[in-house]
């Protein structure tokens, strides 16, 4: 789907009205649903990293109190329509995601907790708050714990000091192992996230970096193998021949290393990049692969309403000035057919080690999708699981290395 231009009208694919957001929200009505799942992006960082493509500003210079005030009207144009007061008070999940909404001050951060709390209560089943390692004194972290935060999201990365100096990272090693000691008395589940297959890296020092994050003792672990994004100065670096990539076989063999390394511990991998102790995966996150309904305010948030996905304006001033002129930010509107549907629930169901039911293909894709499985199982990419009347198509380790091509395959 073409990404229309910020300021561009929209245009529904539905009758007149019915992708507006009073549209929207009669659907949702009708369907009698509780939305369960917010998502909030926070874009500001101390400083833009060079393979991120995210809607991200640098935030010195920036008046983090507009802003504050910019997502409290984003939240009440939706509300007037009839959307975000649907937002259960209960059995639901928050994600403060970004950017990182750790550069707020405390003060700032305790502001938006408090507005968060009057909008939906604060009986989230999990909260997570992403967090930068420089971020984690101890006023902060109290801030959050207070605030209704359950979990911290870590942006680790890596704990070689060389590492984080070529990711263009400000944080230390040190500062990773302050916070998550002082994380860890304070009561947060932990969860890390950790780059690999970044040049200068090799498989042993990669392993040697995962053997140091262990010793953490987070209860999750989401581990990425380095994007190269286009339009980022790492994919100009590496075009110029500034960086080299890793081989695609050289990512794969430590990948399947760090896996087994993970379930030898007694780790879970439950999603392709995630790892979680028994009973600690994230339920915001796997509410996205399950296909759930969720509302997402900011810049470049996405929502899912009832089969409409929705994404705001990317840029923080394109977002700041719809907002301002009284309009919802959508950019974006795209309702999921039939086949768009079947798509999603085979790209996103194949991405975890529960996999995917024939059940949730939409009926008239299920036998093409049944076809396109065989082959896949033929090659040793996938095997059959049956659960009582339920048949999943569950990824091997060799189809995990492959999800995203194999997915491709079998979807519609």
């Amino acid at each position: 789907m073409v990404r229309p231009a910020a300021q561009a009208p929209l245009e529904p694919a539905l009758p007149v009205g019915a992708l507006t957001p009073a549209g929207l929200a009669r659907r949702l009505e009708s369907g009698g649903g509780r939305l369960r799942h917010l998502y909030l992006h926070i874009p500001f960082c101390e400083r833009i990293c060079p393979y991120c493509d995210f809607s991200t500003a640098v935030g010195a210079g920036t008046e983090p109190g507009r802003f504050l005030d910019d997502l409290v009207s984003e939240e009440r144009l939706l509300r007037q329509a009839g959307i975000s007061g649907r937002l259960a008070r209960s059995e639901g999940t928050l994600y403060l995601g970004g950017g990182t909404p750790s550069w707020f001050s405390p003060d700032r951060l305790r502001t938006l907790l408090d507005w968060v709390g009057g909008l939906a209560g604060r009986e989230w089943v999990e909260a997570t708050c992403e967090v930068n390692p420089e971020h984690t004194g101890s006023e902060r972290l109290e801030v959050l714990r207070s605030g209704g935060i359950t979990r911290l999201s870590l942006g680790v990365q890596s704990l070689d000091e060389g590492v984080l100096r070529r990711l263009g990272r400000v944080h230390t090693a040190g500062q990773v192992r302050a916070g998550t000691a002082l994380a860890r008395r304070l009561g947060f589940d932990l969860s890390l996230d950790v780059i690999f297959a970044v040049p200068g890296q090799t498989t042993e020092s990669c392993l040697a970096d995962l053997e140091g994050v262990l010793a953490l003792e987070p209860d999750h672990l989401s581990l990425y193998g380095l994007t190269w994004e286009e339009g980022t100065p790492f994919t100009r670096w590496r075009d110029s021949g500034r960086l080299r990539a890793w081989e695609p076989e050289a990512e794969a063999e430590f990948y399947q290393r760090a896996v087994d390394r993970l379930r030898a511990g007694g780790w879970e991998r439950y999603e392709v990049s995630n790892f979680a102790r028994p009973g600690k995966e994230a339920r915001h996150n796997a509410a996205y692969w399950s296909g759930a309904d969720y509302l997402g305010l900011g810049p470049s948030a996405h929502s899912l309403l009832t089969g409409v996905r929705t994404a705001n304006a990317f840029r923080l001033h394109d977002w700041e000035g719809r907002v301002r002129a009284g309009e919802v930010p959508w950019a974006e509107v795209e309702e999921l057919g039939e086949r768009e549907q079947a798509r999603e629930r085979v790209l996103l169901g194949l991405r975890t080690a529960a996999g995917l039911s024939l059940d949730e293909v939409p009926a008239s894709f299920r036998e093409e999708v049944r076809r396109a499985a065989e082959t896949v199982v033929d090659q040793g990419l996938a095997r059959w699981h049956q659960e009582e009347a339920n048949l999943r198509l569950v990824l091997t380790d060799r189809g995990m290395l492959l999800a995203d091509e194999v997915a491709v395959r079998v979807a519609p």
